[in-house]
């Protein structure tokens, strides 16, 4: 009877299953792609910031994330 730390054993299971998901269509996306992407959510960078770290223009870097995106909703 001892409780599982964030819900159900099947609530955790499931966000394990969902976590190694999102890990591989990451690694799936092209490799500029990922950068923007993972700068945008996991280092919670603006796209300005993105632009300026990278070097790479502001338009690039929204492109860029938005194609990433639309690539993970559709995998």
């Amino acid at each position: 009877d001892h409780a599982v730390p964030g819900g159900s054993p099947e609530r955790v299971l499931d966000r394990a299953r969902q976590a190694r998901e999102l890990r591989r269509a990451l690694e799936a996306l092209p490799r500029m792609q990922r950068e923007v992407v993972d700068l945008a959510f996991f280092e919670e960078l603006s796209h300005t910031e993105i632009a300026g770290r990278t070097g790479q223009p502001l338009g690039t870097v929204k492109t860029r994330i938005r194609r990433g995106l639309r690539t993970l909703r559709e995998t």
